[in-house]
């Protein structure tokens, strides 16, 4: 039987998580671990002060430390059944002639002094050493999907990895690598990109004296240990067997953004590169766990000149340092820096000074279709050279079809044309903010942009977090007094994924309807959620002392609340600057502020593709995830309402936020009022045609809106007879306010209706803000 032929993801199905060898490894090693011996101990000391600084402290437990030291021993196995079979038929195994022949071709895999304690456990060896008899492995990158597994998901969310698919490294290697070139990729991962670059190499059929020598040009660095492992493993792979001498394989563990100039002097000998290639961290600022890095992150970022600050800092991107550190201390001049980077480096307000381009020239960048990875991403390239600001900001974009399979992909490029800022007209200085890129032919398409004087009336609404404390569903009241649960159908990231109480009684004074930007639809709030909030109904606290609040607090409503207080205290993060949940929930003074209490609030969605806004009234609360203004009359009120409401304004600002997944529209924040939208004078023919259109558009929308619920009450009555049924009750009788409303199918309702009135809505709106009949 010819041995079976193992690629990534097949070797990841044998070896893997979910592998039975890996089950009964797992086993067998916290067994052992529990036993508690000297080498043991001493090998999980050597391992805690190996990757302490990587990992969370939480995160350090055994089975991380047997995960570790199984990777470690099954590359070391693998390495042996390539070049040194004799080794696997030994026993016990003596793996120290794989470690004495690849010392002596100058190559140290490290990390023994940890995981050696493995091979003492002779029911482990024998179990890996018969697992890996007839197979055979591909010359990919093998460990990718393996070493994915066995750094923990926290961790690789720390670090900001995500893997790379071969087809997308080899293409970004046939635009700008050529056999010779100095090349680095600073995040290395598991080494996809370098071995991609030695099948190019290998195409050209060397032999491995002639291999060995065209791979001392490839380089890789990377903060994780693991990494450093496979990467080298996975070179060494690419050898059908071992050539004489040493080896120059440089990969090396090294923090690009912060290195240790002596050491990188030792290994890369100041050598500049032509090409940095590469996939780095995916991951902001607020997501850095350490708090030390995260201040030596921000000092370089603004060192760098790149951070935008305000609310955007926290969103920096390790990948924009990337790009500028790497071009300072690797680049060549006239070198290439090409990455995959998230889509926001197109899009991203936190970006804006990023898209300066400084000390780059003739940049491109790669779109696609689908999302690749969890993330909506694109890959760009910059080169080292100085060039006019203008001329750097035209960057050359290429469309990409995704054609994905469960086992392959296939990119082909479709459109390309040049992108430049919407605001590339009011871009003069080096240090001005650089703004979305956009295909140029769009540009004259926009609506001029303006700042108007409502830009500083509305604001953003109330933290309201964490949502599992405080959504509710009051279920009875009684002289005042209502039982609430936990609302279960709000989704909570951890650690706030759990069930905070079952029931308790408060005050009804404290129960608050809340506006979401998820009920929003044109013209109408659909419906809102209910909130337990520490405030009085009638006066709001202005104090934003955690003890003032609470002592001001009716007896159960203050039982409640400390009780709530203890539970986020104790769960929050490590290192929150928000240490109490009223101090979270009046972030900013979104809470306790007079502007709550008011009516006739204009209330518009600052997330998603559509600027949708509705009026609403001073008992509801708005949350954060909208802006609010309460308008000083009715007419100002529609007024606002309908400009807001706009599908052109909603179209003209999708070229301006944001992208999220799959491109979409991600975040709106304050851009649709970065418009000329006059302050509403009711004497002025257009703004008073407006108002009238914003009522009479509320008007069909709430009509819509029951006729929506009318047809939808049959589909609702099977539903709950059926639900009734499996919980053996009496069905109950449903009415038309009963039917559930579905903000989705009701915004397409709307726009699908009342097609010809938008229409005749932008026609207005167009007016105003092109300063046709302001």
């Amino acid at each position: 039987m010819p041995p079976l032929q193992l690629d990534g993801v097949s070797f990841e199905e044998r070896f893997g998580l979910n592998s039975q060898v890996f089950t009964r490894v797992l086993g067998v090693l916290l067994k052992h671990l529990q036993q508690t011996t000297s080498q043991t101990l001493v090998a999980r000391k050597v391992w805690e002060q190996f990757f302490g600084k990587i990992h969370r402290n939480n995160d350090m437990t055994d089975t991380l430390f047997v995960k570790h030291s199984y990777l470690f021993f099954l590359v070391e196995l693998i390495l042996c059944r390539r070049f040194f079979p004799q080794v696997l038929q030994h026993i016990p195994l003596n793996v120290t002639i794989l470690r004495q022949n690849l010392a002596d071709r100058g190559i140290n895999l490290n990390g023994s002094d940890f995981y050696s304690w493995v091979e003492e456990v002779q029911e482990i060896s024998d179990l890996l050493v018969d697992a890996l008899k007839d197979v055979e492995f591909d010359s990919g990158d093998l460990f990718y999907a393996i070493y994915q597994g066995m750094t923990s998901p926290a961790a690789r969310h720390a670090l900001g990895e995500f893997y790379t698919p071969p087809p997308l490294a080899r293409l970004m290697l046939e635009k700008l690598y050529k056999i010779g070139l100095t090349t680095l990729d600073p995040a290395c991962g598991s080494g996809t990109f370098l071995v991609e670059m030695i099948g190019r190499i290998k195409e050209s059929q060397p032999s491995p004296e002639e291999l060995a020598t065209a791979i001392v040009n490839l380089y890789g660095f990377d903060v994780h240990p693991l990494a450093v492992l496979v990467a080298k493993a996975n070179i060494l792979l690419q050898f059908p067997e071992l050539p004489p001498g040493r080896l120059s394989i440089q990969i090396h563990q090294v923090d690009a953004l912060f290195p240790d100039l002596d050491h990188l002097d030792r290994v890369q000998s100041r050598t500049r590169f032509d090409l940095v290639i590469g996939n780095p961290p995916w991951l902001v600022l607020n997501g850095i766990e350490s708090e030390d890095y995260k201040e030596r992150v921000k000092g370089l970022a603004r060192e760098l000149g790149i951070m935008q600050g305000g609310k955007f800092a926290t969103h920096t991107e390790l990948t924009a340092l990337f790009y500028y550190r790497c071009r300072d201390l690797f680049l060549k001049e006239g070198g290439w820096i090409f990455f995959v980077a998230t889509a926001g480096f197109l899009s991203g307000d936190q970006h804006s000074r990023f898209r300066q381009f400084k000390g780059f020239a003739n940049p491109f960048a790669w779109r696609f279709d689908q999302d690749i990875f969890r993330v909506h991403n694109i890959c760009l390239g910059l080169q080292k050279m100085n060039q006019p600001l203008q001329t750097r900001l035209r960057v050359q974009v290429t469309d990409f079809q995704c054609l994905i399979s469960s086992h392959s992909l296939v990119l082909v490029p479709e459109l390309t044309q040049i992108y430049v800022p919407y605001n590339l007209k009011d871009l003069h200085s080096e240090n001005d903010l650089v703004r979305r890129l956009i295909p140029e032919s769009e540009i004259c398409q926009m609506i001029p942009r303006g700042h108007s004087p409502y830009l500083g009336k509305f604001y953003q609404g109330a933290s309201l977090v964490p949502r599992s404390l405080i959504f509710v569903i009051p279920q009875q009241a009684n002289n005042g007094i209502v039982t609430i649960t936990p609302d279960t159908r709000t989704q909570c990231k951890p650690p706030w994924d759990f069930h905070p109480f079952d029931s308790r009684q408060v005050e009804q004074d404290y129960i608050f309807q809340v506006a979401k930007s998820t009920e929003i639809v044109p013209f109408s709030l659909v419906s809102t959620k209910m909130a337990f909030l520490p405030i009085d109904s009638m006066n709001f606290p202005k104090e934003s002392n955690t003890n003032f609040v609470i002592t001001s607090m009716k007896p159960l409503a203050r039982f409640h609340f400390e009780y709530l207080n203890a539970l986020y205290r104790e769960r929050q993060k490590r290192g929150a600057s928000v240490t109490d949940l009223w101090a979270r929930l009046n972030y900013n003074h979104g809470l306790a502020t007079f502007r709550q209490n008011l009516g006739r609030k204009v209330v518009f969605r600052g997330i998603g593709g559509y600027t949708q806004a509705a009026i609403v009234g001073r008992e509801v609360i708005v949350d954060t995830s909208c802006y609010f203004y309460a308008a000083e009359s009715e007419g100002e009120a529609y007024y606002l309402l309908a400009i807001l409401n706009s599908l052109a304004v909603s179209q003209d600002l999708r070229k301006r936020g944001s992208t999220g997944a799959s491109g979409s529209l991600r975040n709106l924040h304050k851009k649709p009022l970065e418009y000329d939208i006059p302050i509403y004078d009711s004497e002025r023919q257009t703004h008073a045609k407006l108002a009238m259109f914003g009522q009479e558009m509320e008007l069909k929308v709430r009509t819509l809106i029951h006729e929506w619920q009318q047809e939808e009450l049959p589909s609702a009555q099977k539903r709950e007879d059926f639900q009734a049924k499996n919980d053996k009750r009496s069905s109950r009788q449903l009415k038309v306010q009963d039917v559930p409303l579905r903000p989705h199918s009701i915004h397409n309702r709307i726009l699908k209706d009342l097609s010809r009135e938008f229409e005749q809505l932008d026609v207005l709106v167009l007016a105003l803000l092109q300063g046709h009949n302001g």
